[in-house]
């Protein structure tokens, strides 16, 4: 039974009766939706700390009663599941289960990261990646923990939101019958662009509500100018700043700006000076509209130039001093490589050194060069993993990659770019070169810092120390305590000889792994720029002057320790032909399982960059 078997004044009559939980398609879920109207069933699947804030939209503050919503116990009492905390695998079962049991139409929402996708625990060989991956979700609540709010949000969004208005409008426990604004947000980065924000007030009650929209640039809200006196005012100023239609509006037309006008100003991805200059000609007495040319057509989409940091003028002045030749820099940000370069320049005649130093904003002046040094990316601020700088970054490297094909095809690469492994890979890809020729400065940081922490306990000199860091450049890296040795001793004899305890051993592995964190929270705004560049000095001295060092990089596996087609941290011979050999280093079980770990989130890094560009 379709639409058209509803009269309009049939279909008016029902619109009013309240809002709708489904679609309505047949003559059935018609039945249904009169007898569920003003009414939602959900089902608690509570598991971790997003559960007690599902318990609060119960509470007297949110009262999820005047919606028409109660929780059930039974699945066979509930139309909606509501999925809040960490899945693991043994739970997958029972979940699915309980699904199962509930009768159709059932709707599901995943509440907070962990039931999105994990969250903490995404990593963790116990834990589901997404409670989708076990039964459809419709609704993805975000946050950890998420609000009340937002759940809230996410159990009317079952429905569409011209029900919704009216339902709040004409509700007597609600009674929100003023609409204030509606105004839009763009997100370019996201699949759902669009945010629309309905700003409510209800003067009965004295309470404000916001109401969150999200739309593809392809949808077409419907339009509640019939609703509200003030809608079609603010509808319009929306389209004019945001390009969103709105379906069924009276008179759909720019407001804030001509009507001639091309393009929606607040779109992030706007022209910043237009097309067309707006001027008042003395001559002809009336306004005119003249071309322009636009030096820079559209702004960076980044709040900070992606290009920020300070480890490529460390770098640059580093190569300088012990003349390894002569540097480019290069950065998007007009000016900034040339300042540093000719900063660095002027340096030269007091630390004796005759590199020559270029700064430049076109690619086409990295043309035929011996070695490339990628520092490019945004960096990473206090809170963040160095996984949150992916999809960012992952863009930038497929830019330079493409351009180190097109004017250096036999250059020698060191990616140093967050998160390490997964930018390394993705460089290795769109530069078309051997994989001997791309490594990532990963082990060569972390062993580094263990080596400085263990002197530093021990108090003596780094000189003495040898040590090995495996496995991703990230918390899962794996300090391989076997091969650490001390003037040629083993860290394990050194422990019996009670220079230092293995508690403390431990506590130096621990603070490794978060070596990086630990700088980023010291500096508040940037992370650590002076070990890594020497790092990558270390790697590039021993490539040009064919040096064979043995050194802990971000390597290409074709099969060594049981790896395919991946790049990871492991101890690699550098020289003249890049990446020469691999070195396998034997672990027990516990090393092994750490490695293999890292290795799973290496792999998991890669696959989440794969579903957004061509790989």
């Amino acid at each position: 039974m379709t639409n058209q078997i509803l009269s309009n004044d049939d279909w008016s009559r029902y619109k009013k009766e309240g809002f709708l939980v489904t679609k309505f398609g047949n003559l059935i879920d018609y039945v249904m939706n009169w007898a569920r109207s003003g009414s939602l069933w959900p089902m608690t699947f509570g598991l971790a700390c997003c559960a007690v804030e599902m318990m609060h939209t119960a509470s007297s503050r949110y009262d999820l009663d005047r919606y028409g919503i109660m929780f059930r116990a039974s699945p066979r009492q509930s139309d909606v599941m509501i999925v809040a905390g960490t899945l693991t695998n043994k739970m997958a079962a029972a979940l699915r289960k309980v699904y199962d049991q509930m009768a159709d139409p059932k709707y599901v929402i995943s509440m907070g990261s962990c039931a999105n996708g994990g969250g903490y625990y995404h990593y963790s060989y116990s834990v589901v990646r997404g409670c989708d991956r076990i039964i459809p979700v419709d609704v993805y609540v975000p946050g950890c923990p998420p609000t009340a709010e937002a759940l809230l949000y996410g159990m009317l969004s079952l429905d569409d939101i011209e029900n919704h208005l009216l339902f709040l409008r004409d509700d007597e426990k609600c009674r929100f019958e003023l609409l204030v604004d509606i105004f839009g947000v763009d997100y370019p980065d996201r699949e759902k662009r669009f945010e629309l924000i309905y700003n409510l007030l209800s003067v009965v009650h004295n309470i404000r509500l916001h109401i969150k929209l999200q739309l593809d640039e392809s949808d077409i809200p419907p339009s509640s100018a019939k609703m509200f006196s003030t809608a079609s005012w603010f509808e319009r100023e929306v389209f004019d700043m945001y390009g969103i239609e709105f379906s069924d509006h009276p008179d759909l037309r720019r407001i804030l700006t001509d009507y001639g006008f091309k393009g929606h100003p607040m779109l992030k991805d706007f022209p910043l000076t237009g097309y067309e200059e707006v001027r008042y000609d003395i001559e002809a007495k009336k306004v005119v509209y003249n071309p322009i040319d636009l030096s820079q057509d559209f702004r960076m989409l980044d709040s900070l130039s992606p290009w920020e940091g300070n480890i490529g003028g460390t770098l640059a002045h580093m190569i300088a001093l012990r003349e390894l030749g002569n540097v480019v820099l290069l950065d998007i940000s007009d000016g900034i490589p040339q300042g540093k370069a000719l900063d660095i320049a002027e340096s030269s005649p007091t630390d004796g050194f005759n590199s020559g130093l270029t700064g430049t904003n076109q690619y086409k002046d990295i043309e035929n060069s011996d070695a490339i040094i990628i520092t490019a990316g945004i960096a990473r601020k206090p809170g963040m993993s160095r996984d949150d700088l992916l999809q960012t970054n992952a863009k930038v490297m497929k830019e330079i990659g493409e351009n180190i094909k097109k004017y250096s095809p036999n250059a020698f690469v060191i990616v140093v770019t967050n998160p390490l492994d997964a930018m390394v890979s993705v460089v290795h890809k769109f530069s078309n070169l051997p994989a001997n020729m791309v490594v990532g400065m990963a082990g060569m940081l972390d062993s580094s810092r263990f080596r400085y922490f263990l002197a530093s306990e021990l108090n003596i000199s780094v000189e003495d120390i040898s040590a090995f860091v495996l496995g991703g450049h990230g918390d899962t890296m794996v300090p391989l305590i076997n091969c650490t040795s001390i003037a040629g001793i083993p860290l394990i004899q050194v422990i019996d000889m009670g220079l230092i305890t293995q508690k403390k051993v431990d506590e130096i592995v621990e603070r490794t792994r978060n070596g990086g964190r630990e700088i980023v929270d010291l500096l508040k705004s940037g992370s650590a720029y002076y070990a890594p560049a020497s790092s990558a000095i270390c790697m590039l001295e021993s490539y040009l002057k064919d040096k064979r060092r043995i050194l802990p990089c971000a390597a290409y596996l074709n099969g060594e320790y049981g790896v395919k087609d991946l790049f990871i941290g492991v101890p690699v011979i550098i020289g003249k032909n890049g990446v020469e050999k691999v070195l396998e280093v034997k672990m027990d079980n516990s090393k092994r399982e750490m490695f293999d770990k890292s290795v799973n989130a290496v792999k998991e890094l890669f696959r989440l960059i794969s579903k957004s560009m061509v790989l």
